[in-house]
Order: C-alpha cells, then structure tokens, then sequence
C-alpha cells in the first residue's frame, strides 16, 4: 500500500502492517506523517515506542521478540537516511516481512536530499506493508498548499499575500509553517492581505529573536549570522535572545533523555523538523557543554560590556549551528 501525505490521517489502516516506511525529500511532510502514524499505532494500542540510529538488525531483533512485562505492542522507529540499508538491510526487512513479529511495528523513516529510486527492497514494503511517499511540490503546487494550509489555521490569504508568501519562502515549507502559526498567534480573523502579512511575518524584530534559534537548529550558520546583525542593529534585549536560545537547548535535552515533543517542549509543532534536524548533528554528550555554554553567555549579557556580548553570542552561534 503506497500513500501521499494528503492521504494523511483518514486513508490509514484501521490494523497497521508489520512494517511502514517514510520516506521523502520534504522535510515538513516527512516529520508530519511519522507523527500520524505514530498516533494512529498509539490509538491501536501500540504504547512502547523504541528509536534506533540505523537499522541495527540484532537490537531491534531482539527487542522485537523481548517480553515485556506489561504485554506492550512496541513501535520500533528507525532512522534511516537517503533511504540506504544496504543488502544486509534489504535482507533484514525480506526475513521481517517473511515471518513478522505480532506485537510490533517497524517504522522506517527516510529523510533524503533527493526522492530515491525504488529498490526492490522499497517495493516489498509497498506490496507488503506500508509506504508513504513525501514528495517536494512543484512551484505550481505551493500557492494551493499555503491556501489549504493557511485555512486550516483559520486565517484567509488574499491572492497577492499568497503569491507574496510562495515566493518568499522559495518553496521551504518549513518556513511557510512557521509563518502561518506565526500569523495564527497574532489572532488574525479576516482576509489578511500583503501589507498584513508582510508586517506580521517580514523581518520583524519581536520574530527575529525566535528566527535565530531556528536557523541554529537548521545548521544554517550563514542565515544566523546574518539574524544575529540585524537584531544587534534593531537593538533586540539580549535576555530576550538568551531566553529564545536556552529554551531550545533545554527542549534538545529533554528529547535527548526521551521526553514526549510536547512535554519537552516542541511547540509550535511545525518547528519539530528543526529539532530532528538538531538532533541528527548533536550527539546528546555534546548537549551538557552546550547549556554550559548557554549560562555563560547570560553572564556576558549581564556583566561585560554591549560588543563582548555580541561577539560570545556569535561565537555561541557558531558551535551550535555547525556541531
């Protein structure tokens, strides 16, 4: 069974297969599907949930077939990226589907820079399990995309706002989330035009603070570094940046010990890409050093002249985006 996010929630199997594969080459689509599926497996009972870098086949054997001593059905959740296992992989999902565990699902996700060619692997699971294929729009795609989205937040985009915000974002679906909860949170009812939008969303200093540790977490250095000039020009309140930041470092913990995305802190949920992008570059040993770094840069802001600040906020901006 092969389904498209657009699919996403209604067309999910009432029982889930043994094995489900995300796969994609967008982001937003591919973190949003793994969440539904996630749901769906917890509202089926499936309550245990395991996560593995890789597919280390003795591990999730082994836990696959491991007693639980409240009977629990476990989702096991693999990352996989660009969708490469190898032939060792190909073999080990062959004897998964060949004789499939009863009280577990294996979750495959594939994030990748590029749609994969279907491997003979891939059409297994497309014949035997489950497959949801996320791929990027088209530039035709993004203004329907953004209407649909945009009323599903309870906002309404005029024409020239939609095509203002399509070629803004340049097809980053991502950012075009972040905009629209963005947009939500100011409480807009009626029609929202350009000028609206543009002031709500464009530049602004208040969004700024909280753009920066997004483009941290993305690993874009390039684009925080270009926030951190334009938010010392405008002046923004380093307490408040520091706040932004710590926040987010703290939420990275959390998940790093195993906290839920809402009890550690994800919110909105658009941003939960950035943090699995975060995650995928810092090791949660890197994590401690990190808050260390953090305390430190709130002393600098309280007690060391303006220019230091900025400079140790560069510097902290530096290791973060690039670890």
């Amino acid at each position: 069974m092969i389904l498209r996010p657009v699919d996403l929630p209604r067309r999910l199997p009432d029982a889930f297969p043994s094995i489900v594969l995300v796969v994609g080459n967008e982001p937003l689509f591919v973190v949003e599907a793994v969440d539904q599926v996630r749901k769906a497996l917890q509202a089926q009972g499936f309550d245990e949930r395991m996560r593995f870098d890789g597919l280390q086949q003795d591990e999730i054997f082994a836990e696959a077939h491991a007693g639980s001593l409240f009977a629990s059905r476990k989702i096991l959740e693999v990352d996989c990226p660009e969708a490469k296992i190898g032939t060792t992989g190909a073999r080990f999902i062959k004897e998964w589907l060949g004789d499939p565990p009863s009280d577990a699902v294996l979750l495959l996700v594939a994030h990748c820079k590029r749609m994969p060619k279907f491997g003979a692997w891939m059409k297994q699971i497309q014949e035997q399990g489950l497959l949801i294929r996320c791929d990027a729009l088209q530039a035709s795609e993004l203004p329907g995309w953004l209407r649909k989205r945009s009323q599903s937040r309870g906002i309404t985009l005029s024409e020239e706002a939609l095509e203002w915000m399509a070629l803004r974002t340049e097809g980053a679906l991502l950012a075009a989330a972040q905009d629209l909860d963005k947009l939500a949170m100011l409480g807009a009812e009626r029609e929202t035009d350009q000028a609206t939008l543009e002031a709500a969303v464009a530049d602004s200093a208040r969004f700024d603070v909280f753009a920066l540790p997004d483009a941290c977490l993305q690993g874009d250095l390039q684009r925080a570094r270009v926030i951190v000039g334009r938010l010392r020009a405008e002046g923004a309140p380093a307490p408040l940046i520091n706040f932004a930041l710590a926040r987010d470092i703290r939420t990275l913990i959390h998940l790093a010990k195993g906290a839920g995305d809402r009890q550690a802190g994800v919110w909105p949920p658009s941003r939960k890409p950035l943090f699995e992008q975060a995650r995928r570059r810092l090791p949660p040993a890197q994590l401690r050093p990190l808050h260390t770094a953090m305390s430190e840069l709130d002393k600098a802001a309280k007690s060391r002249p303006e220019p230091l600040y900025w400079e140790e906020l560069l510097n902290f901006v530096h290791v973060l985006a690039l670890s």
